[in-house]
């Protein structure tokens, strides 16, 4: 059967105008759309609407709650009947000009700058630095920020430094005396010296000398007996031609200068001008030719005096006057006694000997009660005493500041009062023995009257030597001040002589050492030694280190000259030192008071025993010792067991030494800690420094007991 295509089409149209005519039909857009673009649609409305949001829904679908906020107000279903509301709400940015929007952690806010911020953004001006305020002064080159704590904020300050270096500015550059020696610490080591020179090779340290007032010396090694001679080229090692010398102003071997070898009486010649100095002081030109221009160090006019004139002060200078008339009891020679004489460093007077009278004398009465610093008076009080004042205290001055008295296979050795005349009973014996270099000995006791002020020194067996005897009373003859001792000893005495200047061992020299002994060594010294202050408040500490030397240990600004040397940061003795002085200073200067003597605290003090000590004096030194009666003393053992296999009821037997055990001692038992149950143990000293140790086994079955460690103590109060 075959269709006409024209009479189909007119059937499917006319069928269309039919379903029309039955209803409008609808199109599922989810199976028969594609690419749909609704962009020229009239309108479009993707979601549901309205006010309350639909109780079911499917993934996918959308609705705009209309009465909710904008930007709050479109919900998507993210689950079966889930809704999840889409977007933040931006807050309103009316009137929050340079404002920033910031999360609180529950919603968007404008907020302005604060804390150390403040302007708007693109114009933040920094007012504080960690919540403290920044000052508004505009600052200058250089300064640094300074925080000020009357006003509480920050401000640009100039930075307090150096203005000057050694009284120069700008760019410094070392010159000539920016330091002195003096100033510099330490010693010049070796590799900044200079090489040796002249009549010497070699390093400064390490020289040889080649070459004698620049005549060369031979390098050939001399024989005994032989001396240097000059060959016509050089100095060399010969026999010495002839008898020669055998001996020079009455001694022998080694000869050097000595007070008295010569007298001026003796000397050919005279001195010449050249060898003068140049004059000085009151007068002026040279020795040979020299002008008066002052006295006392007061100018003297150049005016020539007329006949008849005398020198009269006034007020300026010395000129010549015609003398006044009158001049008050006794005329023109009377003395104005109601004013003092000055004299300056240098001035003199001259007293002439007579065998008749005496030069000067003082006349003996009480000392004054208003005396200054610098008097003299003789004591009527004390034995007609010469005594000056210190500014503190009147100090007697005594003859002789030590006496030394030689003696040979001698127990005893007496010196009187009136042979070392030092005038006191404070005194202080020191003794050597005869050997080179000398030992200190220490006498068995020395005795001192206190009315004739005789020594005497017992030795326990006779000795061959000398005995220094040091008077510590008074002051020496430099007027210096000692420290308060605590013991009264003479060696190393430290003085105040001046009020930057501290002196240790003022006497000490090669015939009267300073002696300080640490246990059984003894060291001596033989030369002084200064300590300068500078500067600083604090105190100084004198003191012997462990090797022997002597050391100025302080928290001071000063330096030490002679043999001892400073030690800065020190606060206290260190340990294993020997304690001589302490000195304190305040602001640059030394207390006058300030001394304290350290040494030998015991001197003084009788040293005796308590309860549980014993003290043994020996003659040469005191041993202390734990008294056995009265303190217990303790044996102890400790010793690694290992018994056999102990049947039960049976007992084993073992012994360990223990050293200074006596039979019968009591003894205390430390057993394991894993000593086997049902075993039993004792200990016994059984012989001597013998401890037996016997296990037994209690237990009903055989136990062999595991190597342990067994104690044993002995306590003995006898």
């Amino acid at each position: 059967m075959k269709f006409n295509r024209t009479a189909l089409k007119w059937v499917c149209v006319a069928a269309a105008m039919i379903g029309a005519a039955r209803g409008q039909t609808q199109i599922d857009l989810r199976t028969q759309g594609k690419n749909i673009d609704f962009s020229s649609a009239a309108r479009t409305r993707p979601s549901k609407t309205g006010t309350l949001v639909p109780a079911v829904c499917m993934i996918g679908e959308t609705f705009l709650k209309t009465d909710a906020t904008p930007g709050k107000n479109l919900y998507v279903c993210t689950a079966a009947n889930v809704w999840t509301v889409q977007g933040v709400e931006v807050p309103d940015p009316t009137g929050k000009a340079d404002q920033i929007l910031t999360n609180d952690g529950s919603g968007l806010t404008w907020q302005g700058f604060g804390g150390d911020l403040n302007g708007r953004s693109g114009a933040v001006t920094v007012t504080g630095l960690g919540g403290r305020k920044l000052g508004s002064l505009t600052p200058l080159d250089g300064q640094f920020l300074k925080w000020n704590g009357t006003s509480n904020q920050w401000e640009p300050t100039t930075l307090a430094g150096a203005m000057s270096v050694f009284g120069r500015t700008g760019a410094i550059t070392v010159q000539t005396g920016d330091y002195t020696f003096a100033q510099i610490a330490g010693s010049v080591g070796v590799s900044q010296l200079p090489a040796a020179g002249g009549d010497l090779n070699g390093s400064l340290t390490g020289a040889t000398v080649v070459r004698i007032q620049t005549r060369p010396v031979s390098s050939a090694t001399p024989l005994a007996g032989q001396v240097m001679a000059w060959d016509g080229a050089q100095w060399t090692p010969q026999a010495l031609a002839g008898v020669g010398v055998t001996s020079l102003f009455g001694r022998t071997g080694a000869v050097t200068g000595q007070t008295g070898d010569y007298s001026f009486a003796q000397m050919l010649g005279s001195v010449g001008s050249g060898q003068l100095p140049s004059a000085g002081g009151d007068v002026s030109g040279t020795l040979t030719s020299a002008t008066v221009s002052r006295l006392q160090n007061r100018p003297m006019s150049t005016t020539a005096p007329t006949s008849g004139q005398v020198l009269t002060w006034d007020g300026s200078q010395w000129i010549p006057q015609v003398v006044p008339s009158g001049g008050g009891t006794g005329g023109v020679n009377s003395v104005d006694k109601t004013l003092s004489n000055t004299y300056v460093a240098g001035a003199k007077q001259t007293f002439v000997p007579s065998l008749a009278t005496s030069g000067i004398n003082v006349t003996p009465g009480t000392l004054p009660t208003n005396a200054v610093a610098g008097d003299i008076s003789l004591d009527s009080g004390d034995a007609n005493k010469l005594k000056v004042y210190d500014g503190g205290q009147w100090n007697t001055l005594v003859t002789v500041s030590d006496y030394v008295v030689t003696f040979t296979a001698q127990t005893v050795v007496t010196i009187n009062g009136t042979t070392h005349r030092l005038g006191t009973a404070n005194l202080n014996a020191d003794c050597y023995d005869g050997a080179n270099p000398s030992a200190r000995v220490e006498p068995d006791r020395t005795v001192i009257d206190p009315v004739t002020f005789n020594v005497t020194i017992y030795f326990a067996a006779a000795q061959t030597g000398r005995c220094m005897i040091t008077g510590s009373g008074g002051v020496t003859s430099s007027g210096a001040i000692g420290a308060g001792m605590a013991s009264q000893l003479g060696d190393l005495g430290l003085v105040l002589t001046s009020p930057t200047a501290l002196t240790a061992g003022l006497n000490c020299s090669n015939a009267t050492p300073c002696n300080v002994r640490l246990g059984s060594t003894v060291y001596s010294l033989t030369n002084s030694s200064t300590i300068t202050l500078s500067a600083g408040s604090g105190t100084l500490y004198l003191y012997m280190d462990p090797s022997g030397a002597l050391a100025a240990g302080h928290n001071l600004t000063l330096a030490c000259f002679g043999v001892c040397g400073a030690v800065g940061g020190v606060t206290a003795f260190p340990p294993g030192s020997l304690p001589l002085f302490t000195w304190t200073a305040t602001n640059g200067l030394w207390d006058t008071n300030g001394g304290s003597d350290k040494r030998a605290f015991l001197s003084t003090r009788n040293l005796g025993s308590g309860t549980g000590i014993v003290a043994l004096d020996t003659g040469t030194q005191t041993v202390m010792a734990v008294d056995s009666a009265t303190v217990p003393t303790y044996l102890t053992m400790a010793a690694v067991l290992d018994f056999a296999s102990i049947a039960p009821g049976a007992c084993a037997d073992s012994t360990v030494s223990m050293p200074g055990a006596s039979a019968g001692d009591s003894v205390a038992t430390g057993w394991p800690a894993n000593f086997e149950s049902g075993l039993i143990g004792m200990m016994r000293i059984s012989a001597s420094n013998t401890v037996s140790v016997r296990v037994c086994n209690l237990s009903g079955t055989t136990v062999d007991p595991a190597a342990a460690t067994f104690r044993a103590t002995v306590v003995r109060s006898f």
